[in-house]
Order: structure tokens, then sequence, then C-alpha cells
């Protein structure tokens, strides 16, 4: 039997997009690859999605708080 998916490291990464951007607040985005980890540079986030399986880039814009 297959293992249920229960929530991809995107998701859990997108409800803390403040974590991401309080220590950097002159930052407005950032990218972050299908594992859930953050780039403040697109070129960064491409080099280290080369290695995963899922080769996926989001770009994670602050909002107007």
């Amino acid at each position: 039997m297959a293992k249920r998916n229960k929530g991809t490291p995107v998701l859990k990464a997108q409800k803390e997009t403040n974590t991401v951007f309080v220590p950097h607040p002159v930052v407005d985005v950032y990218y972050l690859t299908s594992d859930g980890s953050p780039f403040y540079l697109e070129s960064a986030a491409q080099d280290y999605a080369q290695e995963l399986n899922n080769k996926t880039i989001q770009k994670i814009t602050k909002t107007n708080q």
C-alpha cells in the first residue's frame, strides 16, 4: 500500500513565509525549491534544483502587511 502524501514542503514553507523575510527585511522576493529550501537568488535555486527529482522553483514575494 502506498503512503499518503501529507503535504509537500512547499505548502509548509508558504505558510511560514514571514520566517524567511523577517531576518532580511530588505528582501522582497525569494525562490523556493520543491523540497522547501529557500534561496534569495534565482540562479542559486536553479543550481540546487538540478540535483532534485522535482526541479520546480516557486517565486515567493513579500505581501504588504
